[in-house]
């Protein structure tokens, strides 16, 4: 062997030996690093098989808890695709008042069924609930028991025995919808500061009765029983005092005190007056002039408390 070749030999040699040290080190930091990532693979396995095996994931699957979030997930509005033109669909609040979903409940509550995968295959009855309670009355209603502060025992005890209390009566009772209105409309209207129900333009008196050729009698908007204004349209002939009466009105509200005192408003062309005056209402009678046939006449009405005798 020559001189080249002896050197050609060294440098392979040496060559191969640095390729061999940078092959065990990097196997070394390659194995290290599989050694690591299998660890926090293990850690990740554990950490996923303690949450699975927890309390609480054991209560996220009953039915029942699922009943209720599911309702809740209800209100959520469906994820809109983003598109040139704007999606029409809206998200119908479900009705869920009358007597017949409220009362529809038992105990324990009818559980919904779900999947293998836990979706949804038929609702509970909790899942009414759990709607019922993202409504925003619901919301209120439940806000509203909220106090500035901490409530004390004595006061807890008291909101107890009030709700409790009326629970207990209601239940003893056999009263309608329109019984319980007419109760809470007469509390309201008796203890409500300043209320006075003639002045209440939601409340507004009626006309009726009517006299020969008076094709129709509609009151106006804003009439209350204390201050009213009525349209009057004659048919086709003239409206004359041969109608009398023309017309009788009813009150939205009795007058309880005594017989109120009524007076018309005259105009130039037309008097009028009043009699048959009750608690309930009244008649309307035209003395002067006329409604000609197929034309209105606006009449205003003043009705003041009467005087018990």
């Amino acid at each position: 062997m020559d001189n080249k070749d002896a050197e050609l030999l060294g440098l392979l040699g040496g060559g191969l030996a640095a390729a061999g040290v940078h092959y065990t080190r990097t196997q070394d930091h390659l194995d290290r690093r599989v050694d690591r990532a299998d660890d926090r693979a293990r850690d990740a396995q554990d950490a996923i098989n303690r949450w699975l095996n927890s309390g609480t994931v054991a209560r996220l699957l009953v039915a029942s808890v699922q009943d209720v979030l599911g309702g809740i997930a209800i209100a959520s509005p469906t994820p809109q695709t983003p598109t040139a033109i704007p999606s029409t669909a809206v998200v119908a609040r479900p009705d869920l008042s009358g007597v017949s979903q409220a009362t529809g409940n038992n105990w324990p509550p009818v559980l919904g069924t779900y999947d293998t995968e836990q979706r949804i295959t038929s609702v509970g009855e909790l899942t009414k609930l759990g709607l019922a309670l993202t409504y925003e009355e619901v919301r209120t209603a439940l806000l509203a028991l909220i106090q500035p502060t901490q409530p004390s025992l004595l006061a807890k005890n008291q909101i107890f025995n009030a709700i409790n209390a009326l629970v207990s009566s209601l239940a003893s009772r056999n009263a309608s919808w329109a019984d319980y209105k007419a109760a809470w409309d007469s509390f309201f209207q008796g203890t409500i500061p300043g209320y006075d129900p003639h002045t209440d333009p939601t409340k507004i008196p009626q006309a009726s009765g009517f006299g020969a050729n008076v094709a129709g009698v509609a009151p106006l908007a804003q009439s209350t029983d204390q201050v009213s204004r009525f349209r009057i349209t004659a048919g086709g002939a003239a409206i004359t005092a041969s109608a009398n009466p023309v017309f009788a009105v009813n009150f939205a509200t009795s007058y309880t005190v005594a017989p109120p005192i009524v007076i018309p408003q005259s105009t130039p062309n037309h008097t009028w007056s009043i009699d048959g005056v009750t608690q309930t209402g009244f008649l309307v009678y035209l003395n002067t002039g006329n409604v000609a046939a197929n034309t209105t006449q606006d009449l205003r009405i003043l009705t003041l408390n009467g005087i018990r005798g």
